[in-house]
């Protein structure tokens, strides 16, 4: 599938949807990083600039907050990662982009461990807030 860039200077976001997502300190860990298998395009994220941010949170059964994270500084941890809309997402949903390059877990363990840390290490506490849907958001 192909993939449009994000320039370097962009912010993204990656929602925290699990709490075991958090440490005891509320610091994101790797596990938040760790692509799944329902990340077929690459790893969900939003973009910064695009998002409203309390709407796009809401809109989960349950969140713990977001992170950013700078998409040139995630480019510098390793040749294969980079960031970008899908073609079809481009036209549905602007704000929502992909950390492609991350391997499944089961693909390569080793890799996606390191760069799962990686990604801790570089990204920034945005949100703490707790949220839980109680009714479906008007679209």
């Amino acid at each position: 599938m192909p993939i449009i860039r994000i320039p370097c200077e962009e912010i993204i976001l990656r929602a925290i949807l699990k709490s075991g997502w958090l440490d005891e300190n509320s610091r994101i860990t790797a596990h938040a990083f760790v692509r799944s298998s329902k990340d077929r395009d690459g790893l969900s994220v939003n973009i910064r600039s695009r998002t409203a941010v309390e709407h796009w949170l809401a809109s989960f059964n349950k969140s713990f907050g977001a992170d950013t994270l700078h998409c040139g500084r995630i480019r510098d941890l390793d040749l294969g990662l980079d960031v970008g809309h899908a073609e079809e997402d481009l036209r549905e949903q602007p704000d929502h982009a992909v950390v492609t390059g991350l391997p499944y877990q089961d693909e390569d363990p080793p890799r996606a461990e390191r760069l799962a840390s990686e990604l801790v290490k570089i990204s920034c506490v945005f949100d703490r807030t707790k949220r839980q849907k109680k009714y479906p958001l008007p679209t």
